[in-house]
């Protein structure tokens, strides 16, 4: 390591210190993925087909990455566009798809899957599961501290 580095801003993981070029390539990037495969498991069931029998197709549909090729990074999550057929995705409401909706696009109550403005994520709670509990859970976890679910890295 040297100045240089201090300098151009330091990311500590799991004890290790990276450049910020090193944290994406090493950390983000890879973490990505397992969050895509996260999602895509959740999609699949969710959408009837708990054998996973259109897992591929979803998983396909899934973008990461905006118009500049970057990360579309909130809090804790990558954030998904879905690119597919939205009649695949029997729980989002069909009113959903082109305005969004924020509070009522969620599906499940521990991997809760979120939907708003055609992007997905994973949540580590659904905000109405468990008379208030999720919501707690949603705030503590997902928003305070940045998580998704403990299946899946923190990443910032």
């Amino acid at each position: 390591m040297n100045f240089s580095d201090i300098t151009q801003g330091l990311n500590e993981w799991n004890g290790n210190f990276y450049t910020n070029s090193q944290f994406y390539d090493q950390v983000i990037e890879p973490n990505e993925e397992i969050q895509r495969e996260r999602l895509a498991d959740a999609i699949s069931y969710a959408s009837n087909s708990p054998d996973g029998s259109n897992w591929d197709t979803i998983y396909n549909s899934l973008n990461p990455y905006d118009a500049n090729g970057d990360l579309q990074i909130k809090g804790g999550n990558v954030d998904f566009t879905y690119s597919g057929d939205p009649s695949l995705l029997s729980f989002v409401p069909a009113s959903a798809w082109p305005q969004g909706c924020e509070t009522t696009c969620r599906y499940g109550s521990y991997d809760a899957i979120h939907f708003n403005n055609g992007m997905f994520h994973l949540d580590t709670a659904g905000v109405t599961w468990g008379f208030g509990l999720g919501a707690l859970a949603h705030f503590g976890v997902d928003i305070v501290i940045g998580n998704i679910n403990p299946g899946v890295p923190i990443v910032h």
